[in-house]
């Protein structure tokens, strides 16, 4: 996996590319101290010697090695705009997305706004399907208008006993399938000093108070016919199972597979599971 630099709406961005003869598969990680490589990387491991498909990874802004820019809203928009445009800067004229939790919801997003160009979506426990967030409204407010929110990265940044805790109670089901390799790459990438600032300006940007979430995808779902894959941890605490459903009823052309003992990274968790189902849903 070779990794690359390109500047994308001036943003110096590092991406990772396998190559291949097929359509390129763009996976766009999740939010927090997430990056490509942290979300993706068993998953592309296992991929690059099963489908001949080119595999890109990319660090999206205020995440792993891309970075964080001060005076830059992190919103939903900014995210979707920024994918359109790396997919320009690379010139490709067709792609498949595959997304997790925010990043699910900027593949979603980007599939809305330019349909033409997704030939298959895969969604993993997808931000934007959901009018409020899970949690009592104080404890958002607490999180999202306070330094609560950096705090915790800095507390985890300071422990591997706590980042242990914090991969078991929202990503992964089963303690023992938190590895040390899981633990050290989760570990190492909440050592970033920018870690969190973008998903503390992402939440500040979606919090609406009273009026629940900016970001609602659930209503124009039933405009897309791009085929779609939903997966989804059975255990998820972050992502209701019952916004999914009710997405994966509304999209007319997509599936559904739920994965056993999975919470919030069922793809990393199960990646020979995930690969699999993900495979099988390509040659289709």
């Amino acid at each position: 996996m070779k990794e690359l630099l390109i500047e994308v709406k001036g943003i110096e961005t590092v991406y990772y590319r396998v190559e291949g003869r097929k359509t390129p598969i763009i996976f766009i990680h999740g939010a927090g101290a997430d990056s490509s490589k942290l979300s993706w990387k068993e998953v592309t491991q296992r991929l690059a010697s099963q489908i001949e498909h080119e595999l890109i990874l990319v660090d999206l802004p205020g995440h792993g090695q891309t970075g964080y820019i001060d005076g830059i809203e992190y919103s939903q928009d900014f995210y979707v705009q920024f994918v359109a445009s790396f997919i320009e800067a690379l010139n490709l004229k067709e792609v498949i997305l595959a997304g997790i939790s925010l990043g699910a919801g900027i593949a979603l997003g980007y599939c809305i706004a330019h349909e033409d160009r997704v030939k298959q979506l895969c969604l993993i426990a997808p931000n934007g399907l959901a009018k409020k967030w899970n949690y009592h409204m104080l404890s958002y407010h607490l999180f999202v208008n306070t330094p609560l929110n950096l705090w915790s990265y800095r507390l985890m940044a300071k422990s591997k006993g706590l980042t242990k805790q914090i991969i078991k109670a929202g990503l992964f089901f089963d303690e023992k399938n938190i590895t040390n390799d899981v633990l050290n790459d989760v570990f190492q990438s909440v050592q970033y000093k920018h870690a969190g600032k973008a998903f503390e300006s992402y939440q500040q940007s979606e919090f609406q108070g009273r009026d629940g979430v900016k970001t609602y995808y659930t209503p124009k779902l039933n405009e897309i016919k791009t085929p779609t894959l939903f997966v989804h941890g059975k255990q998820d605490r972050s992502v209701s199972l019952k916004d999914v459903k009710l997405a994966h009823h509304e999209l007319k052309d997509s599936q559904l597979y739920i994965i056993e003992n999975a919470r919030h990274w069922p793809q990393k968790e199960h990646s020979m599971e995930f690969c699999q189902v993900f495979v099988d849903f390509l040659v289709e």
